[in-house]
């Protein structure tokens, strides 16, 4: 899936969990892809079972395959395409 781009002004793992229930994907295993670790971003899921944060394009086959779901912010889907077209 992909989704705006998003960010944290303060750590807040209820936060991660809204976007998680929104989508439905509370009881999955999820990875974020983002074009920067944020730290409050980091921080908030951490503490989700199953739940993972990764900086594009530094994200692992593993990271993938381990996941039911990828959710990419925009701007980290541009920045995996500029890296495959190389």
């Amino acid at each position: 899936m992909i989704l705006e781009d998003f960010s944290f002004e303060a750590p807040k793992t209820k936060r991660v969990m809204e976007i998680l229930n929104n989508l439905k994907l509370d009881t999955t295993k999820v990875v974020f892809v983002t074009t920067n670790l944020e730290n409050n971003l980091v921080m908030s899921a951490r503490n989700i079972p199953y739940t993972n944060v990764q900086r594009a394009p530094e994200f692992s086959v593993y990271d993938i395959l381990n996941a039911d779901y990828v959710l990419f912010q925009k701007g980290a889907v541009q920045v995996v395409n500029e890296v495959l077209a190389k």
